[in-house]
């Protein structure tokens, strides 16, 4: 990746392509909206690696070396990608992991592609796992590192404090070793805006995202004007990050009209449109209103 130095300022969107073992039909393919690439946003994060596998291999999978291969061909510097390790389908698979192998070898790929981490470890018992995590990719990577995307390291933490909190106590205890926390979204049938947990957090708006759910905002503009200007203690936060979108090749390999473009995560859009015209617009707008696009 090309991409020169580490965003001030963040707004994109988590592109769910991989899911391991659980994705038995292949459903999930490589690739990130060209909506979000074309003035939808100013980073993806790819997701979700399976810690296990990163214990054993620096190898990526198909369809994250399709969806980097992309952006090489399709944007310029100002573009950042993330890789997310963990996520709800692999929480219990931190803990059959060696923390410390893991991290060697995300910072392994982290340096090899310029390419940022993030840990999603949606499992509370796993603090001591995180911890360590940290430590050893910090011992390989400083923080802001020759100021290089390869250098970012992040963590999810829940949408209050209290979904997670041991997960959340890492995060407080190492936020100096940290580039940003992400706090979550829950469920969008439940709570599409979580703007009254955001508070709860003991966190500086500018060690912090904030999530929103894609399927309630792609073209829904006026759903996200509270977010655009949320400040916590009258401080900008770091970022707003929306779960998440799916691969245009996923949707365009659907049966029409298939919900959520055949897959079987709920939370999840390829965008609003057909095959090969897939489109966010809201996101795209709120994008130049937060200040990024």
């Amino acid at each position: 990746m090309s991409s020169k130095g580490i965003p001030e300022k963040l707004f994109g969107s988590y592109v769910f392509i991989y899911d391991g073992i659980y994705d038995q039909t292949k459903q999930l393919k490589g690739g990130i909206p060209k909506w979000l690439i074309q003035n939808g946003g100013n980073i993806a994060i790819l997701s979700f690696l399976d810690p296990l596998e990163l214990e054993v291999s620096t190898n990526l999978p198909q369809e994250f070396l399709d969806s980097l291969a992309q952006i090489s061909v399709q944007r310029k510097d100002n573009f950042y990608v993330m890789l997310s390790i963990g996520g709800w389908d692999f929480q219990n698979r931190f803990l059959q992991a060696n923390p410390t192998k893991v991290a060697q070898n995300a910072a392994y790929i982290a340096q090899k592609y310029n390419i940022g981490i993030e840990l999603d470890s949606e499992s509370d018992n796993t603090k001591n796992w995180i911890n360590e995590f940290i430590q050893t990719f910090r011992k390989i990577i400083p923080k802001n590192n020759n100021n290089q995307m390869s250098s970012v390291l992040t963590i999810n933490t829940g949408a209050s404090p209290g979904a997670f909190p041991n997960v959340e106590q890492a995060a407080l205890d190492n936020i100096e070793l940290l580039n940003w926390v992400n706090v979550m979204v829950y469920d969008p049938e439940q709570s599409p805006d979580n703007r009254m947990y955001w508070n709860q957090h003991k966190l500086q708006g500018n060690q912090m995202t904030v999530a929103r759910n894609l399927v309630n905002t792609c073209e829904d503009l006026a759903s996200l004007e509270q977010t655009l200007q949320y400040k916590k203690n009258q401080q900008d936060v770091k970022g707003i990050l929306f779960w998440a979108a799916l691969s245009p090749n996923t949707c365009d390999l659907a049966q029409e009209g298939a919900q959520n473009c055949g897959t079987s995560c709920r939370d999840c859009t390829g965008g609003i449109g057909s095959k090969g015209n897939w489109q966010c617009r809201a996101i795209q707008e709120a994008c130049k209103s937060f200040g990024v696009c």
